[in-house]
């Protein structure tokens, strides 16, 4: 039992003599794990390090830290947004295609049903939110066609060429 004893007491003496010993080793060692995220951000971010020898000269040049660039997330910018975030995005550019096919059925609707009034009245409304010119314009040559050929108006053709003649510029 006696040896037992010493044998415990022996290997808690090395332990303790091992840590006293190199304890700085093992702060320095722990103060590294701790922070390695920001220590990592700041090595990424680092553009010069200048030293010299003469009259002792230490510099280091980073840039400014981004908080969306930052390793101490750990998460790229995509992973960042919740998926709910992104669900939310994908119905939204759904809806707005909806919307944008939604103002083509209501104008051929109302060109197919002798409506003219009503036809123009949802260009306008999509042209009122259309925020692409290109866009606006090919729709616009669009409802001009239909104008034409199907609500039977000339003046179409003059606003037709006017629009081809805007583009050619």
């Amino acid at each position: 039992m006696a040896n037992q004893e010493s044998t415990v007491v022996e290997v808690i003496k090395i332990i303790t003599g091992f840590l006293s010993i190199n304890s700085w080793q093992i702060l320095i060692l722990s103060i590294l794990i701790i922070c390695r995220n920001p220590i990592a951000n700041f090595i990424g971010r680092i553009t010069n390090f200048s030293w010299k020898n003469g009259d002792s000269t230490i510099g280091v040049e980073a840039v400014h830290p981004n908080r969306s660039n930052t390793i101490d997330s750990g998460l790229d910018k995509a992973t960042e947004q919740p998926k709910k975030l992104v669900e939310d995005r994908e119905l939204l550019a759904k809806e707005e295609e909806a919307n944008n096919q939604n103002w083509f059925s209501k104008m051929y609707n109302a060109f197919k049903e002798g409506r003219i009034k009503d036809a123009e009245a949802a260009f306008k409304a999509y042209a009122l939110e259309e925020n692409e010119t290109v866009k606006l314009e090919e729709n616009k040559a669009m409802y001009l066609y239909f104008l034409y050929t199907t609500g039977k108006d000339n003046s179409a053709i003059n606003q037709l060429e006017s629009l081809l003649n805007t583009g050619n510029k």
